[in-house]
């Protein structure tokens, strides 16, 4: 039988320790516990005018955090002078420690790893000093360990500490279908192991897109795009991602409002996340859009898969 989950629990400060890379990869390295998380803060030209943008970005299952860097620095550059973005991998995601064998990335041991992290940098005046608030942009299961951390993490601090969340293509908790594609995962993730062959990863990509894309492009583009930009990611660290996924603390949104305004993005041919899979934030947007404030859930529906 497999090991027992694991749930690594962060230091008692509630804070992490920052040090430098020696690798030749750019970027940060955090230790929280037993755990590292792999990060890097861009800094924008300062093109804009009005209050700085403080935007952090939370990976979705198996992605790195340079990716999302180069895709959002000239929106970082456009913005007023100030303005950083934060880009990090989760323990699991590349470059990073996980703990042990059997241990599970679930959303409650994500949303305090990431909490240390912005401690630690906002104490040193790296990220958002002066208790600046921050914009989230969380993607996948990102999006839900961002809506965690807003939700429970920092509770009733979020109307200081949240400027506004932006969510796309999120889930509330694993359904029917996402359990079975957990499952999956983690099978493949066993055979791949066995035959030292990334199965896992092609059997993936295909779920990233939507059917007018693969008719297009191509599964064999499609894949080609997505691997495209080195990800080191571990067959463990993948299991550690899938194991949290399938044990995600359920964020219960009928009985929740977030305190700033919320962006929900969806893709109109997910095939990673069915409806129901997203319903607790579709439904709080009730069917229309509302104009942005406080409480507020604006729906933006777009063309696309997963990878919109």
């Amino acid at each position: 039988p497999p090991p027992a989950a694991q749930h690594p629990a962060p230091p008692e400060d509630g804070s992490a320790e920052l040090y430098a890379s020696h690798q030749p990869v750019e970027g940060q390295y955090a230790r929280v516990g037993n755990l590292t998380m792999k990060y890097t803060v861009v800094h924008g030209a300062g093109e804009g005018t009005g209050p700085a943008l403080h935007l952090v970005c939370f990976n979705d299952f198996f992605d790195s955090y340079e990716k999302y860097a180069n895709f959002l620095q000239p929106l970082v550059d456009k913005a007023p002078a100030g303005s950083q973005l934060l880009c990090f991998n989760f323990p699991g995601q590349a470059h990073t420690e996980h703990g042990p064998e059997g241990s599970t990335m679930n959303n409650v041991v994500l949303a305090q790893c990431f909490d240390a992290l912005l401690t630690s940098l906002q104490n040193s005046g790296s990220f958002a000093g002066g208790g600046a608030p921050i914009t989230l942009l969380g993607v996948g299961n990102g999006a839900n360990v961002a809506t965690y951390w807003v939700q429970k993490t920092v509770g009733a601090e979020a109307e200081s500490r949240v400027k506004a969340l932006v969510v796309i293509n999120p889930f509330t908790d694993a359904d029917a279908h996402m359990s079975l594609v957990l499952q999956n995962w983690l099978n493949t993730c066993d055979i791949s192991q066995l035959f030292q062959f990334d199965l896992q990863l092609y059997f993936f990509s295909h779920l990233l897109f939507s059917e007018k894309y693969l008719v297009e492009k191509t599964p064999t583009v499609a894949f080609e795009a997505y691997t495209a930009h080195p990800n080191p990611i571990s067959l463990a660290g993948r299991a550690a991602i899938c194991r949290g996924a399938q044990s995600h603390e359920s964020l219960q949104l009928q009985e929740w409002s977030c305190p700033a305004p919320t962006v929900l993005i969806v893709g109109d041919d997910d095939h990673l996340l069915k409806a129901t899979g997203r319903k607790s934030f579709l439904a709080k947007q009730n069917g229309e859009s509302k104009p942005m404030g406080a409480g507020a859930v604006h729906c933006v529906e777009l063309e696309g898969g997963h990878e919109v």
